[in-house]
């Protein structure tokens, strides 16, 4: 079934060690044990733990708290004197952290050779892009003030046709620095086969090398159990996600100890990463990169890497880097919708204990409770709605599937007649927003069933569709969705925007429950000279899905479910 996902902060230790982040965690659980059916989301207790104010919205939910004071900035709003404290305390990164991250990125970025990545492009490997082989077009600069960063974009041609964007971000009062390599065969024929591509080959130099880390989602351990590794000599260590999830049995987030400093190093790819750390001579060596890639690129086709991302500071206080990486991300990385503002704490109502999820449940008994709440004078947020809601996804013994029967994304008219419509002007008029659970890139349908038709689901934008026998691959008898398909893309973005304009949703929540993801692309690779490209295109369309709801002006926030926390990489929660 699905869960709420858990802290996608990486903690390089047990926690965040100041008193605020604890108290207002501890205040949100005790508020929502107290409370039957409320929902306590990590999510949003650490993207607000500033206490910057909610999103500006002309939406009427909104408007409708602000008349009750609810995101007033003013003096008179509810904050604390340890938040205002603690918020006075936080660590900031020093003039000399600062001067070491400059001059880590500008050798990085001023001659190219010095460029962290390695690659394979037919014959010929390269270490950079410093080769006579490269042609630099252009070179762009703007500043981002939302990300407070400054951007540098380098276009280079390569002498086979392929064109390289290196996409490089520094934000010079953070101590940080991020990017990532496109590249596209803008030609008229295939491309040489582009393999052993890796944007991040770095070295830290220093004893004592230390990972601090933790178990992530699944697996034989507690969820997000810390964890830390002392690299002896010669000793390498390897990381990678089980199962295509990318925060499945791995975390992608690394607070890397070495000498008398650090560098948290994080590889962001949803999908199949791998990162290495190995220990010779007083020197480590990391690596991060998409798994598997050795394809050629068809006219027209884009391909990326993983993003790479780091902060840098001095001394070995962990305390202060934690708190230096979450004082980076959360300034940096959060969605501001508004382009200014972090989303608030908030507290969700819920029925899934009572009506199955939504399998149970109807436009009525959803507004009976909205009522219910409001009346017992419990002061929520936003209004939780979660799997079931969709055609033939109810209850079977009312003559339906059951939750997990995904696919069709078409409300169920006869337990929801205005399509949730009513529920979310109820709701707004107590000032609530409303959140709806979708599962896109689940089809449980049969290769046989008329259900392909009746929604209008091309059996072709299934991954590894074989028109042949009629087949395409998942794992027990479901289907995944082919987000690589622009086609199959464009109809997703569509139907999920249709969904939640019309019903009036703020909220978009997402779930993947299936670990067999990496499996079924290396299975539909078939061609041994594009191994990694479905993969690649798949993640590239997966973003671009969540760049096209997030484009909707009515949806606030995407709330990222897979299983629990098992898609948690740094681009994810960017979106």
């Amino acid at each position: 079934m699905p869960r709420t996902k858990t802290a996608a902060i990486p903690t390089a230790e047990s926690g965040f060690k100041t008193d605020f982040s604890k108290t207002l965690s501890a205040q949100l659980r005790e508020s929502c044990k107290n409370r039957p059916h409320l929902t306590y989301s990590p999510k949003i207790h650490v993207e607000a733990w500033r206490a910057e104010s909610r999103l500006s919205s002309p939406s009427s939910a909104m408007s409708a708290r602000a008349k009750k004071g609810k995101f007033s900035n003013s003096a008179s709003s509810p904050k604390t004197a340890l938040t205002e404290k603690k918020i006075a305390n936080i660590p900031k990164a020093t003039a000399a952290e600062k001067a070491r991250a400059e001059k880590t990125y500008g050798e990085m970025i001023t001659n190219l050779k010095n460029f962290p990545s390695k690659m394979t492009i037919g014959e010929d490997s390269y270490v950079g892009f410093g080769s006579s082989d490269f042609t630099l077009k252009s070179t762009d600069v703007t500043e981002n003030k939302i990300t407070k960063s400054i951007n540098t974009t380098f276009t280079l041609e390569h002498k086979s046709g392929l064109e390289f964007e290196l996409r490089c971000v520094y934000y010079p009062d953070y101590a940080a620095f991020d990017w990532v390599i496109y590249f596209t065969n803008n030609g008229k024929d295939n491309s040489p086969a582009v393999s052993d591509i890796s944007p991040a080959e770095l070295t830290f130099k220093g004893d004592n090398p230390t990972i601090l880390s933790n178990f992530s989602d699944g697996g034989q351990y507690a969820p997000f159990l810390p964890q830390r590794l002392e690299l002896k000599e010669g000793e390498k260590k390897t990381f990678a996600p089980s199962t295509g999830r990318s925060t499945e049995d791995a975390f992608p987030y690394y607070n890397f100890e070495y000498g008398n400093k650090g560098a948290f190093v994080v590889t962001s790819w949803s999908g199949q990463w791998q990162a290495d750390f190995e220990y010779n001579n007083g020197v480590t060596a990391f690596s991060g990169r998409q798994q598997t890639f050795s394809s050629y690129l068809k006219p027209g086709e884009t391909a990326r890497t993983p993003l790479t991302a780091m902060v840098l500071y001095d001394g070995r206080d962990t305390d202060r880097a934690t708190n230096l990486w979450r004082n980076w991300f959360i300034d940096c990385n959060m969605l501001k919708k508004d382009g200014e503002n972090n989303m608030k704490p908030f507290v969700a109502g819920v029925t899934s204990a009572v009506y199955n999820e939504m399998m149970g449940a109807t436009e009525e008994n959803q507004k009976a409770y909205i009522e219910k709440y409001y009346n017992m004078g419990v002061n929520l947020d936003l209004w939780w709605m979660d799997a079931g809601w969709y055609e033939k996804g109810g209850l079977p013994t009312s003559g339906e599937k059951n939750w997990s029967y995904t696919g069709s994304w078409t409300v169920n008219q006869t337990r929801f007649p205005t399509k949730f419509k009513s529920i979310s002007d109820l709701a707004a008029s107590h000032g609530m927003m409303t959140l709806l659970w979708f599962e896109p890139e689940r089809v449980a349908f049969s290769m046989s069933s008329p259900d392909f038709d009746t929604y209008g689901i091309k059996r072709e934008w299934l991954v590894g569709y074989n028109s042949k026998n009629n087949s395409a691959l998942g794992p027990n008898g479901y289907k995944m969705f082919d987000l690589s398909n622009p086609e199959a893309l464009n109809f997703m973005i569509n139907r999920i925007n249709t969904v939640l304009n019309e019903g009036g949703i703020s909220f978009y929540r997402e779930d993947l429950n299936t670990g067999s993801i990496r499996d079924i692309w290396r299975t539909a690779e078939t061609e041994a000279d594009r191994q990694g490209m479905l993969e690649n295109g798949y993640v590239q369309g997966h973003y671009a899905l969540w760049d096209g709801i997030l484009a909707n002006e009515n949806i606030q926030m995407i709330d990222s479910c897979a299983s629990g926390g098992h898609r948690l990489d740094l681009e994810t929660m960017r979106r």
